[in-house]
């Protein structure tokens, strides 16, 4: 709330709020009453009022019960984000604690339902299509799959993570489900679903919008900002973080933006991102990133680089390199082998 009141002159506090996202673990960390009085503050500063704005919470299936849900829901909610990890999963687990929390969420069928994954390659591969399957008769929206493997991994563990995600972004696709990136995955009613493929995406730090949005205002420990085309990132540490506070100061550690000669890498980036190809009548800018990318990840048409199934998975790498180098200066270039 002290953090709140700092910046009142960067935002119109009667500007309409296009969605507010409550991340981390917030039933975890505060009680009904500081959820309650945080709602009430938040909505003072800001206009919540817009219609089809959001108003979203991330939650965890050991916290949906019937007293949060009603609790999240009396406060105007309408979205929730559901986090499930798991990245250690035998054939046999059980589904019965997620089945629970979605089935007690169907009390409240006004909620937008989206899920973050975690799996690793310690996650079986029929546990994880049931458990797909569970969340898409759950009328899941949106599903977001991230790979928990950190750090130095066997080549093995490696073939497994790809293969895994070769499967998933298969199950989706036969699905109808659209693609973005490699990881996140949108069902045909979901308002990303239904939108043509020639509408521009943005993809951001906060998710991939059908539209861009140029204000986001982050709050909390190693919140980002982005205010005036600058990304604000809040100090890591929550000492620094409570210090800079009580001296009314805001608690940003860094400040930065995308430099002139990285702007082209990030649009090419977005369009691999957003729509898994790059459109370009410049030879010589197709040319120089077919040496970046290697060829059996792409199909080249003359005008279209198009990124295959190993392309689609291995887009984290595209992406390093492409951030790595700078595409209008041909010598600039260094080809990347193999993977």
């Amino acid at each position: 709330c002290q953090e709140l009141a700092l910046p009142r002159s960067l935002y119109n506090r009667h500007q309409p709020i296009a969605s507010v996202w409550w991340r981390g673990s917030p039933l975890q960390q505060f009680s009904p009453e500081a959820i309650t009085e945080l709602c009430f503050r938040l909505s003072s500063h800001f206009n919540h009022q817009q219609e089809g704005s959001t108003r979203g919470m991330t939650v965890t299936p050991m916290e949906l019960d019937k007293s949060n849900l009603a609790l999240i829901k009396g406060l105007n909610f309408t979205a929730i984000q559901l986090h499930i990890d798991a990245s250690v999963a035998s054939i046999d687990r059980s589904l019965s604690k997620i089945q629970t929390a979605l089935q007690i969420l169907t009390d409240y069928p006004s909620f937008d339902l989206s899920c973050v994954l975690r799996i690793s390659c310690l996650t079986h591969h029929n546990f994880l299509n049931r458990l797909l399957k569970l969340l898409e008769d759950s009328h899941c929206l949106h599903i977001e799959v991230l790979n928990r493997n950190s750090g130095p991994t066997s080549l093995q563990d490696r073939l497994a993570s790809e293969n895994q995600l070769i499967r998933i972004n298969q199950h989706f696709e036969d699905k109808g489900w659209r693609v973005c990136g490699n990881n996140n995955f949108f069902a045909p009613s979901h308002p990303l679903g239904h939108l043509s493929k020639h509408v521009v995406l943005a993809a951001t730090p906060w998710g991939y919008m059908a539209r861009n949005i140029s204000f986001w205002f982050g709050l909390g420990v190693a919140a980002l900002s982005l205010i005036d085309g600058h990304y604000q990132y809040n100090t890591p540490h929550i000492a620094r973080y409570v210090r800079l506070l009580r001296e009314k100061q805001p608690p940003i550690h860094r400040i930065f933006h995308l430099t002139d000669h990285k702007a082209l890498n990030f649009q090419l980036i977005e369009q691999l991102l957003c729509k898994h190809a790059i459109t370009s009548a410049n030879r010589r800018l197709q040319r120089q990133l077919t040496a970046l990318i290697p060829r059996n990840w792409l199909k080249d048409d003359g005008k279209t680089l198009t990124l295959n199934t190993l392309g689609i998975v291995n887009l984290p790498i595209i992406c390093d390199t492409l951030s790595a180098h700078y595409c209008p200066n041909e010598h600039t270039l260094k080809t990347v082998q193999g993977k």
